[in-house]
């Protein structure tokens, strides 16, 4: 099973409870990729998942948001355009 997390601002207690579902679905692997994470949420939710791919892990980090040069919000309704290209 594989997350891709597509809020703007996370945090490691929101994203676990993503996370149930995979014991339901009797997933082997679950693997989480977000674009950027603090390193203390990245190595939370390695607990709950087994593995987390990041871009970026700062050493100094404020907010998700910094990383980006346009940072504006996705609709339910862009994200699944944007899935529905990739099949």
């Amino acid at each position: 099973m594989l997350l891709l997390w597509r809020r703007s601002g996370y945090k490691a207690s929101e994203m676990a409870s993503a996370f149930p579902g995979r014991r339901a679905v009797r997933a082997a692997r679950t693997t989480l990729a977000v674009p950027v994470a603090s390193a203390s949420a990245a190595e939370a939710m390695k607990a709950e998942t087994g593995e987390v791919v990041t871009l970026v892990t700062p050493r100094r980090f404020r907010s998700v948001g910094e990383w980006y040069a346009t940072f504006g919000q996705l609709t339910d309704s862009d994200v699944l355009t944007l899935l529905a290209a990739l099949r």
